[in-house]
């Protein structure tokens, strides 16, 4: 029997098809239900049928890659970068996979209700990460009573922004295209500070190009105790591997208790658009394993042709793998992976804010490298090339 692939444009996803009778029946509710817009269909036989649907999703992601691409990121407004809120731009794994290789994440914005100018300079003083920075309008920071008529109100007498302790207001056009009050949430919000309570405030989805990305960069990692310890993990038996065990790793990674104490983003839809992320090639994994050959650490994350994004890690070892990861990309000849907002983590891996403009800059690098970092292919980690160099450390510190 041969199966079909259908790209619905609406929403930038890539539909398979068993039967003949089922391409016209979904044909023709797409019809009606889109009004006229084009679907395309291509036929594939069984045996070819993955690899004509990783190619046909790549066309598609291709083709979305190009809306992105015609933003202007030097519009984006605060901290985070509030881009777009265009309903025409489809949050299919496609569509977010082409936003992330052009630079463009969909996540969110706060939004603070404080009482007063002085009140939102307090709260912005205290929070150093600039991915976790406000919104602010001005209003009764009671939410109990809010709807979205009262933020409709807040909001005509003005949206402001704090930017290195200057007061920045958000234009009107663009408090009119970019703040739909239908979206907005109330949310609960962490602090850098983890000795200060969490906040209550407002939350809205959009695509964003924050003014600083986080990165990890293999000249910060030549020389660190971690290689230390990574040669002495290697000299004990442990081992690391690419993607040999991405869905275990996902499933580990969903059962690992969160600092915050909050319910795990890998649930069952979010680990089903990994899996295929990774059928088409666009997710990875890093995994350690232990002398007795158990799964105790690993490393999951995106990636698009050369352009790697580290997503979450699970086990006391998983440092390993993130710095394995790293030089492995590095004797591709690609030098820095995204690590998106530089958490507690991260930063133990060197990990550092760069502008959106350097930032960019590094991403059009990495496209430019010819040869695309292969995983799956044979490679020998320096580390364990070192390993005659160096006596057995005593120290039993886990890494």
């Amino acid at each position: 029997m041969s199966h079909f692939r259908i790209f619905d444009p609406r929403n930038g996803s890539c539909y398979l098809i068993g039967s003949v009778r089922g391409v016209f029946r979904s044909l023709f509710y797409r019809f009606i239900g889109l009004f006229l817009l084009p679907i395309f269909v291509c036929a594939t036989e069984p045996t070819i049928q993955k690899e004509n649907a990783r190619s046909f999703c790549i066309e598609t992601f291709e083709l979305l890659s190009k809306k992105f691409q015609q933003m202007d990121l030097s519009q984006a407004v605060g901290h985070r970068g509030l881009l777009a809120n265009d309903v025409r731009l489809p949050l299919s794994p496609e569509a977010q996979m082409a936003a992330f290789a052009n630079g463009i994440n969909y996540l969110g914005v706060r939004i603070k209700i404080v009482a007063s100018k002085a009140a939102a300079f307090e709260h912005d003083a205290a929070i150093a990460n600039p991915l976790l920075k406000s919104f602010y309008v001005i209003g009764d920071p009671d939410l109990k009573n809010l709807s979205p008529e009262i933020f409709s109100r807040l909001s005509k007498k003005g949206i402001f922004w704090i930017d290195e302790k200057i007061l920045k207001w958000v234009s009107d056009e663009d408090v009119k295209n970019l703040f739909q009050i239908k979206k907005l949430e109330v949310s609960e919000f962490s602090n850098d500070d983890t000795s200060r309570p969490p906040w209550k405030g407002l939350y809205l989805p959009g695509w964003l190009s924050p003014i600083q990305q986080g990165i990890t960069d293999y000249e910060d990692l030549v020389s660190t105790s971690l290689r230390k310890r990574a040669r002495s993990l290697l000299r004990d038996g442990y081992t690391v591997t690419f993607n040999k065990a991405f869905e275990q790793s996902l499933k580990e990674i969903a059962k690992a208790k969160r600092p915050s104490g909050g319910a795990s983003r890998y649930d069952e839809e979010y680990i089903a658009q990994l899996k295929s992320l990774f059928d088409l090639g666009l997710a990875w994994s890093a995994e350690v394993w232990s002398p007795s050959h158990q799964l105790v650490s690993a490393e999951v994350g995106y990636r698009v042709g050369n352009i790697f994004k580290a997503d979450s890690v699970f086990g006391e070892y998983a440092k390993m793998a993130s710095l394995a990861l790293v030089d492995r990309l590095h004797d591709s000849g690609v030098n820095f992976s995204i690590s998106g907002q530089v958490t507690k983590y991260s930063r133990r891996m060197h990990a550092k804010y760069v502008s959106r403009d350097e930032f960019l800059s590094r991403l059009e690098s990495n496209r430019q490298i010819k040869t695309q970092v292969d995983l799956n292919a044979p490679w020998i980690w320096q580390e364990e090339k070192n390993l005659k160099k160096f006596r057995r450390p005593g120290d039993k510190r886990v890494f």
